[in-house]
């Protein structure tokens, strides 16, 4: 039996908020600079960080914002290297909300 993911859950949970919450405006660049940066530090036991997913439907929900942490990229590799993955969106949607459903 895997062991449930419940810190990897809560941060799912805080993004599904924020996307619902928050406007794809430059104002809230700062908030999500800061939930990659948290989410980078979630430990996860039994599967990898999904951050390829967590990207995907960022740049799709969010895409000015997207477009803005991409600028950003320039002086971080790391975000460089978030912002230069990607994979289907229904797909990406699809694995968060197993993750999320699977955990809980």
């Amino acid at each position: 039996m895997r062991k449930k993911e419940t810190e990897l859950v809560q941060v799912l949970k805080k993004l599904e908020k924020m996307l619902k919450e928050t406007p794809d405006k430059k104002e809230a660049v700062l908030l999500y600079k800061t939930f990659l940066k948290n989410f980078l530090r979630t430990k996860t036991s039994s599967i990898p960080l999904p951050s390829v997913e967590v990207m995907t439907v960022i740049k799709h929900k969010k895409p000015t914002v997207f477009s803005l942490l991409r600028k950003e990229a320039s002086y971080s590799d790391v975000l460089y290297y978030l912002t230069n993955i990607e994979a289907k969106y229904q797909d990406a949607e699809r694995k968060l909300a197993h993750i999320i459903n699977e955990n809980s």
